[in-house]
């Protein structure tokens, strides 16, 4: 015979486990969007230590420059300085406290033996020592040095003996001191 006609629908059954991940889709291709506004500049950073104090003394001469035994050799010309004074032609005055590279030569002009060594307020320091039996030697050293305000550094002839300088073009002696 003939289909009956459709019943009522029935309650809805209850919901089935959630079925596995699918794949990923392929990714598409998009329009690169506008840059950014800049952003706000970040804070100025801590001012640095700046330049320490520093001074550079020299002797150049057309003539030999007899240095006596122990007596501070002479520089008669200043190179740049800052905040260490040259009050006279052998002295360099320091104004601040602090650790300094202190860094010197002498040109020896046909004499031996010869020594020299740094010179702090009149007191010879023993670890600045150098000594040449080459007549014709260039001495040079350096030390680092804690120093404070108002100290008077030199360079001494030690020796026991005279010697004379290099003359020019070459520099005969030179003393750099630089805070640290």
């Amino acid at each position: 015979g003939p289909t009956g006609e459709t019943g009522a629908t029935g309650e809805a059954g209850a919901t089935g486990e959630t079925g596995a991940t699918g794949a990923t889709g392929a990714t598409g291709v998009g329009v690169t969007g506008e840059t950014g506004a800049t952003g706000e500049p970040g804070p100025t950073g801590a001012t640095g230590p700046g330049v320490g104090d520093f001074a550079y003394v020299y002797s150049l001469s057309t003539t030999a420059i007899l240095v006596p035994a122990n007596t501070d050799v002479p520089f008669n010309n200043t190179g740049p300085i800052s905040d260490i004074t040259h009050p006279n032609d052998t002295t360099l005055v320091i104004a601040t406290t602090g650790d300094y590279l202190v860094e010197y030569s002498v040109s020896l002009n046909f004499v031996t033996p010869a020594s020299i060594a740094i010179v702090v307020n009149g007191t010879i320091n023993p670890a600045t020592q150098l000594t040449s039996f080459n007549p014709t030697d260039q001495l040079i050293g350096q030390a680092i040095l804690s120093l404070i305000a108002g100290d008077q550094i030199t360079v001494r002839n030690t020796d026991t003996l005279p010697f004379f300088l290099r003359i020019s073009p070459s520099i005969g002696a030179q003393l750099t001191i630089s805070q640290r």
